[in-house]
């Protein structure tokens, strides 16, 4: 038979409030902390797939004008179609890692070679950290082969005369 100390001794396992609360905030800081800084790697990992895949796109294209006879460059699509560039980037829209790609076809005439300009843009653009930004940079090729870069939310365009980028776009470094 228990006595009267042992019954009132009743043994407690668990946390208090308290202490969960204490855990909680700590949890919530260590997050605030991190979660920025994830989001930052996946931005910058988003961009460096956009910057390969431009140098993809432009072998692909350099391929195609040379191996199809006829001095032109072709699609997205078409590159797909011809087995130059996988499903992902050959399908509509051209998104690959949170950027999209388009191209612009210039076909040649009398003395006058094919150009294309070949622009990445981030799905959703992100001048400031925000949580969903899939990237802060444009880039943009073109036939002549160098990549270039923007910071201000405005797309890569060359001259059509001199192919030089043209605005804020300087060279990327890679």
């Amino acid at each position: 038979m228990k006595t009267k100390s042992e019954i009132k001794r009743k043994h407690h396992y668990g946390f208090s409030l308290v202490e969960l609360l204490i855990v909680i905030v700590i949890i919530g800081i260590l997050a605030a902390v991190a979660i920025p800084n994830l989001l930052k790697a996946r931005r910058s990992s988003n961009e460096a797939s956009a910057i390969s895949s431009l140098s993809l796109l432009f072998r692909a294209e350099q391929t195609f004008k040379n191996s199809s006879g006829n001095g032109n460059y072709t699609s997205l699509t078409g590159l797909y179609a011809n087995g130059h560039i996988d499903s992902v980037l050959g399908s509509v829209p051209h998104r690959k890692s949170g950027y999209e790609f388009q191209i612009d076809l210039y076909a040649p005439s009398p003395g006058v070679e094919a150009k294309f300009d070949l622009r990445g843009r981030p799905v959703i653009h992100s001048l400031t950290n925000s949580a969903t930004g899939t990237g802060a940079r444009d880039f943009g090729t073109n036939e002549v082969g160098g990549i270039f870069e923007t910071t201000d939310n405005t797309p890569v365009l060359f001259d059509s005369t001199t192919r030089l980028a043209q605005g804020t776009a300087v060279p990327v470094d890679r």
